[in-house]
This record gives C-alpha cells, structure tokens and sequence, in this order.
C-alpha cells in the first residue's frame, strides 16, 4: 500500500464533528452543528413588553414560539458597525428539551469540519459564554457553548 492510499484510508476512519462560522455583531464565531434545531429566515417578532433589553421578541416557528434574543448583549459582544445586508440575517434556533430559543446572527458564513477527537479537547472547559479558545480552531475563533444561553 502507498503512502496515498494510507493516508485516505486514515482520513476515511476519521469522523468529524461540523461547526457553522456565523457572524454575531461585529464577531465571527463558531456554532457546533449539532447544538442547532434549525436555520431560518428572520419574520417579523412579537415585541413583549417589559422584557429585557436583550430578547428582541417571539415568533412562531412551525406552530412553536420561539423567543428571539441578541447574542450581543447577552454576551456583551460588539454590535454590529458594518453595513448589513438584512437578506442575510437569519434565526439560528437552538437544541433544547424545553425552552424554544434562537439567536439572531448577521450572517451565515460556511461550515467547517473538525476532527472529533479535536472538537471533545476544544470543548473541555468553557471560558463564559464560550469554550475555552484554541491555537488550533480556524482563524483563532472562538467556539459557543450554546447550554449557556439557556441559563
């Protein structure tokens, strides 16, 4: 067996575990795939009055309602200052048993997959809102642990 051969063998055994590189504010960060319910595109919201500044409102989403918050200030990142375009943004809504929740993200970038052995070394501690970071994840992001907004 070549050295080519071995090594796609390798990488067939390998598996990967996919995150989403989604732009919060003026953030790019990293959303393991299989924290997430669904994507969807951003409808009108249902304000509630006396809310706290960070839920921007409720929609129904397939006969549920979900709550719609801002990352930004529930995790006290920068907002947004670059032009938007609002076509972009979308509901990214969340895994959960009980509670229906999504967050609202500027843009959707791309996927990316890493190694699970990787991704289970990347997600051992949390720093806040998010896993402790990583040399090693793509461009330095920072990768969400999603259990936190659900606190």
């Amino acid at each position: 067996m070549n050295q080519t051969t071995a090594m796609q063998e390798q990488d067939f055994n390998q598996t990967f575990v996919e995150v989403m590189q989604v732009r919060l504010g003026d953030e790019v960060v990293l959303i393991p795939v299989p924290d997430v319910a669904e994507i969807v595109h951003t409808q009108t919201l249902t304000p509630v009055p006396m809310a706290p500044d960070h839920l921007l409102g409720l929609c129904n989403i397939h006969g549920q309602i979900v709550c719609v918050i801002d990352p930004c200030r529930v995790m006290s990142l920068p907002p947004c200052t670059q032009a938007t375009e609002p076509q972009l943004a979308r509901f990214i809504v969340l895994h959960h048993p009980k509670m229906h929740l999504a967050i609202y993200a500027e843009e959707i970038l791309s996927l990316i997959q890493i190694n699970e052995d990787e991704f289970q070394q990347f997600t051992r501690e949390t720093d806040g809102f998010f896993y402790a970071k990583h040399d090693q994840l793509p461009h330095q992001q920072r990768l969400l642990h999603t259990e936190t907004l659900f606190k």
